[in-house]
């Protein structure tokens, strides 16, 4: 019979909690398909953190206005898939809102107050995905002067996608994998139903 193996850890400013299905008598693979699982993920936070000094999210700020940077794999991955998801949802998603999020205090939780939109508007000129130039043979990407990104819409996803896939690598029939409310599953627990994942009402407890 297939066992849950859990552990969690803090990471990316928030709970990564995984849990795996094993048999019984693989205990020890079990504890290191989790800490698989903890390095797929420190990977993607220590390549796109906002809050580590030498990730590569802040090389590539720091670079903005001064010509392209080459980046690791993972990050050009998740720079290319935003550029798609922020064409395909129309501006929904849109990884250079970095200078209206610290316009509006989120990073700090300093604002009291909306910002006034004289403020708004002489910031929104730096925001736009077309600001971000991205060149695949090459693996760069640059960032028009000013702009900046914050990869907090689109990371936790991408490393989740790793953590799972690494998983499927090592031949686990069946895991969860939560950051954040961020999911990813892999099989379905051995004699239940499959994975259930529920999603709050945004105004309510619908």
């Amino acid at each position: 019979d297939l066992l849950p193996v859990q552990r969690s850890w803090t990471l990316m400013g928030t709970v990564l909690e995984a849990t795996v299905y094993r048999p019984a008598t693989a205990a020890r693979l079990a504890q290191a398909d989790l800490e698989e699982v903890h390095r797929a993920v420190l990977e993607i936070d220590q390549l796109m953190s906002l809050y580590l000094p030498d990730s590569e999210l802040v090389a590539l700020n720091g670079q903005s206005g001064m010509g392209p940077i080459e980046v690791s794999e993972p990050t050009f991955q998740v720079l290319e898939a935003s550029q798609h998801y922020t064409r395909l949802s129309g501006g929904a998603l849109d990884v250079t809102v970095q200078p209206l999020v610290e316009l509006w205090g989120f990073y700090r939780m300093e604002r009291t107050s909306i910002p006034p939109p004289l403020e708004i508007q002489a910031v929104l000129p730096r925001v736009g995905i077309d600001r971000m130039d991205l060149v695949g043979t090459e693996q760069t990407a640059a960032l028009a002067e000013g702009s900046r990104l914050d990869l907090g819409g689109i990371a936790k996803g991408y490393a989740i996608d790793r953590a799972v896939a690494a998983l499927r690598a090592r031949g686990v029939p069946a895991a969860l994998v939560d950051l954040g409310g961020n999911i990813g599953v892999l099989g379905q627990p051995p004699g239940e139903r499959p994975w259930a994942v529920g999603i709050q009402h945004p105004r309510g407890n619908e």
